[in-house]
C-alpha cells in the first residue's frame, strides 16, 4: 500500500512538471525592412535577447503592444522621423511569433552646420586637421551617433593636447518636422593649453639629470599625451630599469603646467651572462659576460665579454657613457685582445678604441678610432707585425615587423675605414657594404635576398692584417664553401637568393642559390652553389640547416652547414 502511495505521488509530481513545461512558450521575434546600425539600435532598444526569454502570454502581449513605439524612437537618432511599423503576433503550438515590418520613411538631412572653435586650439594642427575633415557636414543625413562621436573626439583631442579646461559652450540639434530638416550647432572652446611641468622621480640610484634625458620633451613645452607615452617607453627600453610608471598629475597643475610623476624600479646593478652554441662556421662556441649596469648615478656602464670558438677567441672590455639621448647616443671606450685561427692564416690582435654612437633620423651612425697591433700571417707568407691607427665610420639601418621573427624587413650596413702610414704600416682605405631584404610574396612563403660588396685600396693585399681582410664563404656568405675560405683579395662581391615555404607552424623548407668571389680583379669568375635547407623561426632567432653543392667544382662533395642567428 505504501509503495502504491509513493508511486502515485511521484506520478503527480512528474505530471505537474510536464504541465508547467507545456504552459511555458517560446517567443520568436522577426524584424524586417531595416539593416545596419538602425537595426542594431532597434534590437538594443527592444532588448531582444531578454524579450526572447518571455514565457507567459501576458508578458509577450505587453511587449508586442509597446514594441512599435520603441522601434520608432530607436530610428529617430538616424534621421527617420516618419517611420511606420506593421506588426503581427501569432501562436503555433507553443511558439509565439512576432513579426515587425518597418518602413523607415525618408531620412532627414542636415541643412545647416554651425561649427565654431575658440581658444588657443585655433592654432593647433590636431584641431585644425579635425575641423577641416569634420565628420558632420551640411547636406549629410542626420546621425545622432555621429554627432556624439564628433563631440567626444573634440574632448579627446583637447585632453591629449593639454587643453584641460576645454568645454562645449553650445551643442544642440534642432529638428524641424514641418520642413523635415535639421540644424546642428557645435561651439567648442579649447581654453588655454597647459605645458609640461617638473618631472618628479621616486628615490633611486640614478640621477635626475640622466633620467630626464629619456624624456622627448623639455620643461615648459606644450603638453602632449603621446610624448608622455613615449617617455614611458623610452625609460622601459633602458637597461637600467626593471619597471616604470609615468603619471601626469593633471588634477594637480602648478601655474598652468602639469607635473609628471615617475616611479621607477632599477634592475640589479650587476649581471652575469653565459651562453653556448654551435655553428659550422665557428664550431663549438661559448660566451661568458659580466656587466655593471650603472657604475655611478650618471649611468656609466662597464661590461666584459669572453668569447671562445674553434676559429677565434677574444676578450673585450667596454666602458660606456650615455649621450644626450641615452636610448640612441653612447660613447664607448674599449680594449680587446683577439686570437684568430682560420685556414687562411692566424692572427693575434691587441687594440684600444673610442667610438661615438648616435642616431641620425632612422640610421645609427658610429664614428670610431682604433689603435691596434696585429701579429699575423696570411696564406703562405711569414708572420708580420703592424701597428695601425684606424679611423672608421659606419651607418646601419634596420626596419622589420618583428626584431626576432620578422616576416618582412630590410638591413643596410655600410662601413668606411682606413689607416694612414704613421707607424710604418701599409696604408689602406676600405669600403664594405651589405644589404638584406626579406619579403613575403604570400602568407606562407618568404624570399630572402642578400648582397655584399667590398673594396680595399692598397698596394699589396698581403700586407693587410688578417683581421681587416675581405673574405667570403660560410653559412652566411657563399654556402658550399667553408668559412672564410675564399680570399684574400681587394674586391668582394657576394649575392644570394633564397625561397622559403612554410611546412608547418614556424618550420620552412628552403631552396637557394649563392654566387660571388673575392679577388684582386673585378669582375672575376663567380663561385656558385645551390642547395636546399630547413628553417625554424624560434622565439630566440632563426635556426638554419642547409645542404649546399658547389657548381664550379664538379665532383666536390656537398656541404652541410648550420647557423643560428637573425634573418636581418
Amino acid at each position: 500500500m505504501k509503495k502504491i502511495i509513493i508511486i502515485s505521488i511521484i506520478g503527480l509530481i512528474l505530471i505537474s512538471y510536464a504541465s508547467l513545461s507545456l504552459s511555458q512558450s517560446i517567443f520568436q521575434i522577426n524584424i524586417y525592412g531595416i539593416k545596419g546600425d538602425p537595426l542594431k539600435n532597434v534590437q538594443n532598444r527592444l532588448n531582444i535577447e531578454n524579450a526572447k526569454s518571455l514565457k507567459t502570454e501576458n508578458e509577450i502581449k505587453l511587449f508586442f503592444e509597446n514594441a512599435p513605439s520603441e522601434i520608432k524612437n530607436a530610428l529617430k537618432p538616424y534621421g527617420y522621423f516618419k517611420s511606420s511599423v506593421q506588426s503581427s503576433l501569432t501562436k503555433r503550438n507553443q511558439v509565439w511569433i512576432a513579426n515587425f515590418y518597418i518602413s523607415p520613411g525618408p531620412r532627414m538631412k542636415i541643412t545647416q552646420m554651425d561649427l565654431k572653435l575658440y581658444g588657443e586650439g585655433l592654432k593647433d594642427k590636431e584641431f585644425t586637421n579635425f575641423i577641416a575633415h569634420f565628420p558632420i557636414q551640411s547636406n549629410q543625413y542626420l546621425s545622432i551617433a555621429t554627432y556624439n562621436e564628433a563631440k567626444q573626439k573634440l574632448f579627446a583631442i583637447a585632453h591629449s593636447r593639454g587643453y584641460f579646461n576645454a568645454q562645449m559652450t553650445k551643442n544642440v540639434v534642432y529638428i524641424n518636422l514641418k520642413t523635415y530638416t535639421a540644424q546642428v550647432i557645435i561651439h567648442f572652446d579649447t581654453g588655454e593649453r597647459y605645458r609640461f611641468g617638473r618631472i618628479l622621480f621616486n628615490p633611486n640610484p640614478l640621477s635626475n639629470n640622466l633620467l630626464n634625458r629619456f624624456a622627448p620633451f623639455s620643461y615648459n613645452d606644450f603638453y602632449d599625451a603621446e610624448k608622455v607615452q613615449q617617455f614611458q617607453e623610452n625609460l622601459g627600453k633602458s637597461t637600467y630599469l626593471k619597471s616604470v610608471l609615468v603619471v601626469p598629475k593633471i588634477e594637480q597643475p602648478e601655474n598652468h603646467s602639469i607635473p609628471i610623476m615617475v616611479k621607477v624600479k632599477p634592475r640589479p646593478r650587476q649581471q652575469f651572462n653565459i651562453g653556448a652554441g654551435y655553428g659550422t662556421d665557428t664550431g663549438l662556441s661559448g660566451m661568458l659576460g659580466y656587466e655593471i649596469r650603472y657604475l655611478n648615478p650618471e649611468g656609466h656602464k662597464l661590461n666584459t665579454q669572453l668569447q671562445a670558438s674553434q676559429v677565434d677567441n677574444s676578450l673585450e672590455v667596454n666602458y660606456i657613457i650615455p649621450g644626450k639621448n641615452p636610448i640612441t647616443d653612447q660613447y664607448y671606450f674599449s680594449a680587446a685582445i683577439k686570437h684568430i685561427d682560420e685556414k687562411l692564416g692566424k692572427s693575434q690582435v691587441e687594440k684600444i678604441s673610442v667610438s661615438d654612437v648616435h642616431s641620425i633620423k632612422s640610421w645609427q651612425q658610429t664614428i670610431g678610432l682604433t689603435l691596434q697591433q696585429e701579429h699575423y700571417f696570411v696564406g703562405g707568407s711569414n708572420y708580420q707585425t703592424q701597428i695601425s691607427a684606424i679611423p672608421s665610420i659606419n651607418w646601419m639601418k634596420t626596419t622589420s615587423d618583428d626584431p626576432l621573427r620578422p616576416t618582412r624587413g630590410m638591413l643596410t650596413d655600410l662601413t668606411l675605414r682606413g689607416s694612414p702610414n704613421i707607424f710604418g704600416n701599409t696604408p689602406f682605405l676600405q669600403a664594405h657594404g651589405r644589404i638584406k631584404l626579406l619579403y613575403p610574396p604570400t602568407l606562407n612563403s618568404r624570399i630572402l635576398l642578400r648582397a655584399e660588396l667590398g673594396y680595399t685600396a692598397i698596394d699589396d693585399i698581403d700586407n693587410l692584417p688578417l683581421s681587416l681582410q675581405l673574405l667570403a664563404g660560410g653559412s652566411q656568405s657563399i654556402r658550399g664553401y667553408s668559412y672564410h675560405s675564399i680570399g684574400p683579395g681587394k674586391y668582394l662581391y657576394v649575392g644570394s637568393a633564397e625561397y622559403r615555404y612554410r611546412i608547418k607552424g614556424d618550420w620552412y623548407a628552403a631552396t637557394f642559390i649563392d654566387a660571388g668571389n673575392v679577388s684582386n680583379d673585378f669582375p672575376n669568375t663567380l663561385k656558385k652553389s645551390i642547395g636546399v635547407g630547413v628553417i625554424w623561426q624560434s622565439i630566440i632567432g632563426t635556426f638554419s640547416l642547409s645542404i649546399a653543392q658547389t657548381i664550379d667544382r664538379p665532383g666536390h662533395p656537398h656541404m652541410v652547414q648550420f647557423n643560428i642567428g637573425t634573418d636581418l
